[in-house]
């Protein structure tokens, strides 16, 4: 009798990965290239592992006449899932740049780091520079709070499919 992992354990495995991922981005500073990558690489291999291994279970139920449907269905809930990821994680981003950044800043440098660089960009030497290095230090400070809370869902929702992905002994 050949015996394989549960997939709920696997599904879990892919989880954690995907937070260790996003844990590599909460350790980003401004001039972190490699980080992002492998942080970047570790996020997807996990993501993999979760994708495969839920699209076999929600298609293996299904009725080959329904396949279609099925198909369909699951992939409009992961691109609704995604989109959706992004924008929360994107508005932690956002809501912590803004705070980050001084009040006495340009509008248009408060409100992203585009409108700070293009705000540099007509600033005078020193002025512009310590705008750069704010606006960056708050923009990697917003990343951090986002991939952490990122990191924090996935670590959730591992415990999550452990639990209640297992196969029933019996």
């Amino acid at each position: 009798m050949q015996r394989g992992v549960d997939r709920g354990y696997v599904v879990a495995g892919g989880f954690a990965a995907m937070a260790a991922g996003f844990v590599m981005l909460a350790l980003l500073g401004t001039d972190s290239l490699w980080l992002v990558l492998a942080g970047a690489g570790v996020l997807a291999c996990g993501m993999v592992a979760v994708m495969s291994q839920l699209t076999d279970l929600a298609m293996s139920g299904i009725p080959v006449e329904r396949a279609g449907t099925a198909s369909s269905l699951l992939e409009t809930g992961t691109e609704f899932g995604g989109a959706l990821g992004m924008a929360v994680l994107g508005s932690i981003g956002t809501a912590v740049y803004r705070r980050q950044m001084p009040g006495t800043a340009p509008a248009g440098a408060r409100q992203t780091l585009g409108g700070a660089l293009a705000t540099v960009a007509r600033l005078p030497g020193e002025a512009g520079q310590s705008l750069l290095a704010v606006a960056r230090q708050a923009f990697t400070t917003g990343m951090r709070d986002a991939a952490l809370a990122g990191a924090v869902l996935l670590v959730l929702a591992a415990v999550g499919a452990a639990v209640s992905l297992r196969k029933s002994e019996g």
